[in-house]
């Protein structure tokens, strides 16, 4: 029980764990079926949790690739990520992109390097790359790092 103390685990997780603790697997078994039963283990709410706060930092790829690790099946997380509405989706990668292009602005990048490290830190947080190739496009970059960008070779 002091396992889910600290915070939900998933089946696969809290059973890996107990396992490794040296629990029988017949053991690990019943109480797994126990947990369930009491509405204490639940892999729905499991992804549902992390999709609500760690879905405020990562996007849907990473919280994907993170819930399978942790031993979520794909249709549990898919439902999981599904409930955001997009406009919070939407909302959280329009956050995360003003803030790094601030960043990026005050660190007077030019916007070729400003483009390249924005999509970099969007792949990473977990966003498709569809999505990145959209608001790479969407933003008036000569407008925000037109200044910055090295003056031409003359001829």
């Amino acid at each position: 029980m002091h396992a889910l103390n600290y915070r939900f685990r998933s089946e696969t997780e809290l059973r890996r764990r107990l396992l490794k603790k040296g629990h029988s697997k017949g053991a690990v078994e019943r109480v797994i079926d126990e947990l369930r039963a009491e509405g204490w283990l639940d892999d729905q709410r499991f992804a549902d949790e992390m999709v609500r706060s760690a879905g405020r930092r990562w996007g849907p790829r990473r919280l994907q690739r993170k819930l399978g690790e942790l031993g979520v099946d794909r249709e549990t997380i898919a439902r999981a990520i599904d409930e955001v509405p997009d406009e919070e989706k939407n909302a959280l990668l329009e956050a995360m992109i003003e803030k790094k292009l601030d960043e990026m602005e005050r660190r007077n990048l030019d916007a070729e390097s400003a483009k390249r490290r924005l999509a970099s830190f969007l792949e990473r947080r977990g966003f498709e790359a569809s999505v990145i190739r959209d608001r790479i496009f969407s933003i008036d970059w000569a407008g925000r790092f037109g200044g910055n960008d090295p003056p031409d070779e003359p001829v």
